[in-house]
């Protein structure tokens, strides 16, 4: 009985039932098309939202760029330096220029080197060994950072004294990807001061065309 009282009343009642279904209906698809929108829109604003950033970020850039520039300081070209001091992949054949060079620049003779393959990412530790006397072995400590044209430390020397037939040293090769600031850029006192020091040290020359900018330097007699 009770079955056939609600069939009555869906028969009886079946436009109502059937706009109460499409108006539910209409309010779903229309709910998802105004949340789909609503979601683009949102994404639009956060795109919008990036490029705003972004430009802000290339603005400070800009306008720190052209205050060192009206300073003396030119930033292309020391960014050329610092990616030939430290290249984003390791280079062996820079490397080998530039123990060449340092061994040319202080008369510090480089008999021979071992490299130490896998030890740190974006390292590259070698074992020189060569020989001099008191001045040449003192004129490559106080260039070997930058002199040779890339950036290079000292980890460990073995100095057998002076006269000694061979000296060993412990260095270390640097290379990796610049990282990009997040932060408005900010050129300091000791930027300055550091970019002097490397200037004063580096004996490789930039030279710019307007086909391509490279860092180029005259490669001498090899000494080992």
């Amino acid at each position: 009985m009770y079955y056939y009282y609600i069939l009555r009343l869906l028969k009886e009642n079946v436009a109502y039932v059937a706009t109460l279904i499409g108006a539910v209906a209409a309010i779903i698809f229309i709910s998802f098309i105004f949340l789909q929108k609503l979601g683009d829109r949102n994404t639009k604003l956060a795109e919008l939202s990036k490029d705003v950033v972004d430009l802000k970020e290339k603005m400070a850039y800009v306008n720190v760029k052209d205050t060192v520039t009206n300073e003396g300081y030119n930033l292309d070209t020391m960014n050329q330096i610092l990616a030939r001091l430290v290249p984003d992949s390791e280079d062996f054949f820079s490397i080998i220029e530039a123990l060449e060079r340092l061994s040319q620049d202080s008369h510090f003779v480089i008999t021979s080197y071992q490299i130490r393959l896998g030890e740190v990412k974006d390292r590259l530790a070698i074992q020189i060994s060569g020989s001099g006397d008191r001045e040449s072995f003192l004129a490559f400590l106080k260039n070997y950072n930058f002199g040779g044209g890339r950036l290079t430390t000292i980890d460990k020397i073995d100095f057998r004294g002076i006269g000694a037939d061979i000296t060993s040293i412990d260095v270390t090769f640097y290379s990796g990807k610049a990282i990009v600031a997040s932060t408005k850029p900010v050129f300091t006192k000791a930027d300055k001061d550091f970019i002097k020091t490397i200037s004063g040290k580096i004996s490789f020359e930039i030279k710019s065309s307007p086909a391509e900018s490279s860092v180029t330097y005259e490669t001498k007699q090899n000494p080992f």
